[in-house]
């Protein structure tokens, strides 16, 4: 117990003596505005500032900037700056003007033309030897104002995105399999037309002569008939058989012979004896 409670006030012995030694070193630490060297030489940098930014070619191509300026006059914008610097570095100034975002609201003020600002800023502190460090704490007071002060711009619109190509698996080769042959077709006779003439001819009326009178045979019509097929080769497929055209036969009707008027038979009687016909 007693070693325990040693330890415990040494420790609190060194951390006292910790805090006496570091102790003037934080009171000593001026603020920014002190740094600065108070109002005055903050105005001095704004005038600058100020002189710089109005004739920034960037800065004036927007007209909404030209035309807001017109209901402020230079030294009011120099006096608002210069309070708004000294109160954000620690001074006992007040910031009277409106809010950051209010003032730029109607004014569209780009990425460029911010770069154009801060850029002049640097320039000016560089001009009245501010030291990096200040320089960099100011830069990031500014920098806080830059959502109020710049316009959104809108995000490019994104090209849909594309599904990844499916891979289909490799197929098998397909085995080359013989091709089926057409089996040989027969030779195909085409049918012959029948001799006799169709049925639907009438046949030859029978003619009734006088005794003695020859009756002429009739003609027999020509038999026409169709040549064979050839049988067709074992590669091609048999077109299917033509259909035969009937022909139909017309048999030629003999002349009708008159006949010869009948000579009378010679008499048996006498010449005297013979009738003259009347």
């Amino acid at each position: 117990m007693y070693i325990s409670s040693f330890i415990k006030k040494f420790l609190s012995i060194v951390f006292i003596a910790i805090l006496f030694c570091q102790g003037p070193s934080f009171a000593q630490e001026k603020s920014l505005y002190e740094r600065l060297g108070g109002v005055y030489p903050i105005a001095a940098v704004v005038d600058d500032f100020v002189d710089k930014l109005l004739i920034n070619p960037i800065i004036t191509a927007n007209k909404n900037t030209v035309a807001g300026l017109a209901h402020i006059t230079k030294p009011g914008l120099k006096y608002l700056l210069t309070e708004m610097i000294c109160q954000a570095a620690g001074g006992p100034q007040k910031y009277t003007g409106k809010s950051m975002k209010e003032a730029h609201k109607d004014l569209k003020i780009s990425e460029a033309e911010w770069e154009a600002m801060v850029k002049e800023f640097l320039a000016s502190l560089g001009k009245f030897k501010v030291p990096n460090k200040e320089q960099i704490e100011l830069v990031v007071i500014v920098g806080t104002t830059k959502a109020d002060i710049v316009a959104a711009t809108p995000a490019p619109p994104q090209a849909p995105a594309q599904a990844p190509p499916t891979i289909q698996a490799p197929q098998a080769p397909a085995q080359n399999q013989p091709a089926p042959q057409a089996p040989a077709a027969a030779a195909q006779a085409a049918p012959q037309l029948p001799a006799q003439a169709p049925s639907g001819v009438p046949s030859q009326p029978l003619l009734k002569l006088a005794p003695g009178v020859a009756i002429p045979a009739p003609q027999a019509a020509p038999t026409e008939t169709a040549p064979a097929a050839q049988p067709a080769p074992e590669a091609a497929i048999p077109a299917p058989p033509a259909e035969p055209a009937q022909v139909q036969v017309i048999p030629a009707l003999p002349e009708q012979v008159q006949p010869a008027p009948a000579e009378a038979p010679p008499s048996a009687l006498p010449p005297d004896a013979q009738i003259a016909p009347q």
